[in-house]
C-alpha cells in the first residue's frame, strides 16, 4: 500500500500565493488609480501653467517684435529724411550759382516775391517799378544758361503801385532740384 501523500499544505500554499498575487494586483490597480487621480490634476495644472507661460512669452515676443519693427520703420524714415535733405542741400548747392547769377541779372527796380521749381518748370513772381525793367529782365532771363521756353505769364499793374509779373521757363537740368 502506498502511503498517502498529504497535498493539503501544498494546496494551502498555492491558495495563499494566489491570494497574495490577486491582493497585490488589486492593491496595485487601486494604487495606480489613486496615483492617476492625484497626478491628473497636477498634470492639468502643469499644462495650464505651461500654456500660460507660453502665451506670456508669445505676447512679450510680439510686443518686442512690434517695437523692433517700429524702430526699424523710424530708422528708415530718418534715413529717407536725411537722404532727402542731403538731396535738397545738393540741389541748393548746384543751384546757388544760378540764383546768384539770376540776382545779378535783376534790374535795380525789380524784386522777386517767389521762385519755385517743380518737375523742371521754374516759376518766378515779382514786382517792378517800370515796364522797361520787366522787358530787360525778360532779355536777361533768355540769356540764363539752362533756361528754355521762357514765357511771360502775366503782367498786372495798378496806378501808383508796382507792376506784378510772372515768368515761367523750363530748366534743362530739371532733375536736379524739386
Amino acid at each position: 500500500m502506498t502511503p498517502y501523500i498529504n497535498l493539503l499544505p501544498w494546496r494551502k500554499q498555492c491558495r495563499q500565493r494566489q491570494l497574495r498575487y490577486w491582493i497585490l494586483f488589486a492593491a496595485g490597480c487601486v494604487l495606480l488609480v489613486m496615483l492617476a487621480g492625484i497626478a491628473r490634476p497636477a498634470l492639468t495644472a502643469w499644462q495650464e501653467d505651461k500654456q500660460r507661460i507660453r502665451a506670456e512669452y508669445l505676447s512679450q515676443l510680439r510686443s518686442s517684435l512690434q517695437r523692433k519693427y517700429q524702430e526699424a520703420q523710424m530708422l528708415d524714415k530718418r534715413q529717407k529724411l536725411q537722404e532727402r535733405r542731403k538731396a535738397q542741400r545738393l540741389a541748393v548747392s548746384r543751384w546757388e550759382p544760378r540764383f546768384i547769377q539770376l540776382a545779378s541779372l535783376l534790374p535795380a527796380s525789380v524784386w522777386l516775391t517767389s521762385l519755385s521749381m517743380k518737375n523742371g518748370q521754374v516759376v518766378i513772381h515779382g514786382h517792378a517799378q517800370k515796364a522797361a525793367d520787366i522787358r530787360l529782365l525778360e532779355q536777361n532771363l533768355r540769356q540764363l544758361p539752362g533756361a528754355v521756353d521762357l514765357e511771360a505769364k502775366g503782367i498786372q499793374g495798378k496806378t501808383n503801385s508796382p507792376l506784378a509779373f510772372t515768368f515761367t521757363f523750363k530748366s534743362t537740368e530739371a532733375g536736379h532740384a524739386e
